[in-house]
């Protein structure tokens, strides 16, 4: 083989070899962009038209995600391997420090808390700080802060304030130990004070008592009973031993 055929078997395979390299490269860039890279699906399907790159930013248009759970049933699905604050999610501040934690603490129980260090040392947590309501059992509050009340009771509400929840009908007759007794042990509440009560039956489609309904106010006239309203008029008190049976309707505060 001359010289001119030698350089020229040389340079026709340096080409091809060259041709080689690049495809290569070219299959290992396709590889990478498609199993690895920011913008990508992870394997096994490498479809690069799931998370995809705009700015600094990257975005999935296209279905949930989930994290700790490969069937999220909602648009971002986090499911904790642990019930404590390490399986949970944590925002923190410009600082470093301040956070706000979610995460599950007990079954059926999920905790929120504002912390100000490492430490988890409680901070302070605000709710709609411009403006706006709170409910809690309810989609519809119409005062600042506003919680369901429960079946049988009138919401005493009125201005930007809940007073609380009177119970709509007598629940009963019975002594005034019985009756306070009733109302904490059933409801977590008390017997109402004149205040509430004239408030609510007032105010509120609850019908005034012909007989006379306990109170919580201490006595009027002597130490020997307690307080009643009622007897025909929301306007009416009187008092009686505490050993009497009375009617009475429980109370919930706000």
């Amino acid at each position: 083989m001359n010289s001119k055929k030698a350089k020229a078997f040389i340079s026709s395979n340096l080409k091809l070899l060259s041709l080689s390299i690049a495809i290569g490269l070219f299959a290992c860039a396709i590889s990478i962009f498609a199993f690895s890279s920011p913008g990508s699906n992870q394997p096994p399907n490498g479809n690069p038209t799931f998370w995809l790159l705009n700015g600094a930013s990257m975005y999935y248009s296209n279905g949930n995600v989930g994290i700790g759970t490969s069937s999220p049933a909602s648009i971002l699905t986090l499911q904790a391997s642990s019930l404590d604050v390490a399986h949970g999610i944590r925002l923190i501040g410009s600082q470093g420090l301040d956070a706000l934690l979610l995460y599950p603490s007990a079954d059926n129980q999920e905790t929120i808390q504002a912390v100000q260090d490492a430490g988890q040392t409680g901070s302070t947590l605000l709710l709609n700080p411009s403006g706006g309501n709170v409910g809690i059992g309810t989609t519809n509050p119409t005062v600042q802060f506003e919680r369901a009340c429960p079946s049988g009771f009138t919401n005493v509400k009125a201005g930007n304030n809940q007073l609380g929840c009177m119970e709509t009908a007598e629940e009963g007759t019975a002594t005034w130990w019985v009756a306070a007794n009733t109302c904490f042990t059933k409801y977590g509440g008390e017997l109402p004070i004149y205040t509430e009560w004239y408030a609510a039956l007032n105010n509120f489609s609850i019908a005034v008592p012909s007989n006379w309904e306990w109170l919580g106010n201490g006595d009027y006239w002597n130490q020997a009973g307690t307080s009643m309203a009622g007897g025909g008029s929301i306007t009416n008190l009187s008092t009686d031993a505490l050993t009497s049976a009375r009617g009475y309707r429980c109370w919930i505060p706000g």
